[in-house]
C-alpha cells in the first residue's frame, strides 16, 4: 500500500500579424496503490515476481486560454 501524486504542466503561444493566443493546462494527480506479491498463492519459482495491484485516485485539470486583439 502507498501512496502516488504527480503533476504534469503544458504552455502553448503564438502570434500571428499582432493576434496572439496563449494556451495553459495543467494536471495533478493524488491516489493510492496496493498490490499483491502472487508467488507463494501460486507456488511460481521465486525468480520471478507476479503481482497484482489497484489504483485509486483523482485528477485536477486546469485550463486557460486567451485571445490577444492587437492594440488599435
Amino acid at each position: 500500500m502507498g501512496g502516488q501524486r504527480s503533476y504534469a504542466s503544458s504552455k502553448y503561444s503564438a502570434s500571428y500579424y499582432g493576434y496572439g493566443y496563449i494556451y495553459k493546462v495543467s494536471a495533478t494527480y493524488i491516489g493510492a496503490r496496493g498490490s499483491y506479491h502472487l508467488n507463494d498463492a501460486l507456488n511460481i519459482n521465486s525468480k520471478f515476481d507476479l503481482y497484482g495491484g489497484l489504483s485509486l485516485g483523482y485528477v485536477v485539470v486546469n485550463l486557460s486560454d486567451s485571445d490577444a486583439m492587437p492594440q488599435a
